[in-house]
């Protein structure tokens, strides 16, 4: 369930942030994210909200939900590694 909440949390706000700030539409700019090398950060600002998951699921003792932020994180770490790579 942890890691199902992580995986929408990090994709709706990295979407947020993109609806935010981009101009046309949120595919459009996400691709241009990619190309500019720029889609790892965006990733990155999104997954953001995997700490306060991960530390709300700690202090609540419920450590199975942590686990699956943890693991979620960890996940879009080496999403992030392999953008980078690949750039």
């Amino acid at each position: 369930m942890g890691f199902v909440a992580a995986l929408l949390g990090t994709a709706s706000c990295t979407l947020l942030f993109t609806a935010t700030v981009a101009k046309g539409d949120a595919i459009d700019s996400l691709v241009f994210l990619y190309q500019q090398n720029k889609l790892g950060a965006l990733i990155s600002l999104g997954a953001l909200v995997n700490l306060v998951l991960f530390f709300v699921a700690i202090r609540r003792n419920k450590n199975a939900f942590a686990t699956g932020v943890l693991i979620c994180s960890i996940l879009l770490v080496v999403l992030i590694a392999i953008l980078k790579i690949n750039s």
